[in-house]
């Protein structure tokens, strides 16, 4: 009786420690399912691509139709809150339009916040407001339904910072990158945006994995046959 009562704690103790190293110990009585997020800290990092679309009839045209595409990549990134790296602008005139894109080489459900951060130096116009667009799979034509946006711009020089995780997740979720497009939108006929400084704000998820599992009741009891004992935990369980 003795002999049985000891192979029974060894049990015990062994589907603790496989337990422990399944589920993390003090979850040995504990299973959660699915994933689980843990917060990371944030990273402000530049993008891999920021480009100058110009001469567009319509600032929602595909970057390929535009008459002049200029690489503002290094502008945008080199610090300097004084230089003109991208110019968002709507114009009455056909063919003047002019948006900003930025880019970040990886794939937007990697990360549990997404923020785009700009640098307004300079405005034209009255009331503007600027809106990001995401890219569809080609990196080339946009989704024009959904946009996020920041209020009127009434505060410059100065950083705005939009949240587009949910967009970005929704519209480019597996992609290897995720794209935006900056739009300039204003109630007066000419309105024009100048952007000095791009940069992304992102917190990276850090996941911690939990697998469901399912216990058959008639596999749980201190010698690992029977029925569940009245006297609840510990029990041994049969894996």
């Amino acid at each position: 009786m003795i002999g049985q009562r000891q192979i029974n704690w060894l049990r015990l103790l062994i589907t603790a420690i496989i337990f422990s190293w399944l589920f993390g110990f003090p979850q040995i009585f504990n299973f959660p399912a699915g994933i689980q997020e843990a917060l990371a800290a944030p990273d402000i990092l530049d993008p891999d691509e920021c480009l100058w679309v110009k001469k567009l009839d319509s600032n929602v045209d595909a970057d390929s139709v535009a008459g002049d595409i200029k690489d503002g990549t290094t502008l945008a990134t080199d610090d300097d809150l004084t230089v003109k790296a991208v110019s968002l602008r709507e114009w009455a005139v056909g063919a003047t339009d002019e948006v900003g894109t930025a880019k970040y080489p990886d794939n937007p459900d990697n990360y549990i916040y997404i923020g785009l951060r700009i640098y307004v130096f300079s405005i034209e116009g009255s009331n503007p407001a600027l809106h990001l667009y995401a890219y569809q799979s080609d990196g080339d034509a946009i989704y024009t339904t959904s946009y996020v946006t920041t209020p009127v711009i009434d505060n410059w020089p100065g950083w705005y910072e939009f949240d587009v995780t949910n967009l970005a997740q929704t519209a480019m979720g597996g992609f290897a990158w995720f794209k935006f497009r900056m739009i300039v939108d204003s109630a007066s006929v000419n309105c024009e945006v100048k952007i000095a400084e791009v940069e992304w704000n992102l917190t990276p998820c850090s996941f911690s994995y939990r697998r469901q599992i399912t216990i058959d009741y008639t596999k749980v009891g201190l010698d690992n046959i029977g029925t569940l004992p009245t006297t609840g935990f510990p029990v041994l369980i049969g894996l």
